[in-house]
């Protein structure tokens, strides 16, 4: 997934859009939302519930 998020960066950036901002697999638990794509990893298995937090702040700026 994270490398799908990188690989979509240069059509992103063609767009006028931003990228990740990095293409350094990030620590675990390390957001990176301050672009138009965003990526978390968890620690914690198969499930989606750790990521809401961020999935949320990072929607927020679509939402308002």
């Amino acid at each position: 997934m994270f490398m799908a998020c990188v690989g979509a960066g240069p059509i992103y950036r063609l767009l006028g859009k931003n990228g990740l901002g990095t293409e350094a697999y990030p620590l675990l638990e390390t957001p990176l939302i301050s672009g138009d794509i965003a990526f978390r990893q968890h620690k914690k298995g198969h499930t989606p519930v750790p990521n809401w937090v961020t999935f949320i702040e990072f929607a927020s700026a679509y939402l308002d």
